[in-house]
């Protein structure tokens, strides 16, 4: 059992990191996966949630999002960038009574985040966030692996010739509109980054 990893990355901006169940020796993935934690001007905002297994950990988990949900006096919200990221969605929603959104809902889900569609050509597509004016989460597209950014493996989009055809035609372009700031912004920060700043 590996321990929760937390990284704070500036004021109310935080990630933490747990390995996912559902990994195994061999995968062409990182056994740990990373959420995000976003202090919002509307809501307070988590990412893809994955909990931790541990109870020390879990227990450390709800009390600090308890803590800030109570603070802030502001809406929980839970987001996802892929339905396949559910993960542990439904218990943080059910906690704060909130819905998981994700690219089936439509718009932007507060003031503050912007959803950026992909592109891709199915109802099982993947959708990024923008926080702010700098920073980016996305969910598969772009990911780390073996501490680098990678787009992902073909065959992770695979489910329909339709979609193989996006990917093999159009994955650079939507991968380079995305990591392109809009006017007027300052360049992304690309959020699935762990670093070594635990705390």
């Amino acid at each position: 059992m590996c321990a929760m990893q937390v990284v704070k990355l500036r004021d109310g901006l935080w990630q933490w990191g747990c390995p996912h169940p559902s990994w195994k020796a061999g995968d062409d993935w990182d056994q740990v996966v990373w959420s995000t934690y976003y202090e919002a001007p509307g809501a307070t905002v988590v990412i893809d949630p994955l909990l931790p297994d541990d109870p020390d950990d879990l227990e450390r988990f709800w009390k600090a999002l308890d803590r800030d949900v109570e603070r802030r006096r502001l809406p929980a919200l839970v987001l996802e960038t892929c339905s396949w990221h559910r993960r542990s969605g439904d218990v943080v929603a059910a906690r704060f009574g909130t819905p998981v959104l994700g690219p089936a809902s439509e718009g932007d889900p507060t003031p503050g985040i912007v959803c950026l569609e992909l592109g891709m050509p199915t109802e099982n597509r993947e959708v990024a966030y923008r926080l702010g004016e700098d920073v980016l989460v996305t969910g598969d597209l772009i990911h780390m692996r073996d501490g680098a950014l990678t787009i992902a493996p073909a065959h992770w989009h695979d489910e329909s010739q339709e979609t193989r055809a996006w990917y093999t035609d159009e994955v650079a372009t939507a991968v380079a509109q995305l990591m392109s700031p809009t006017p007027g912004t300052v360049s992304y920060t690309h959020l699935t980054l762990p670093t070594n700043r635990e705390v």
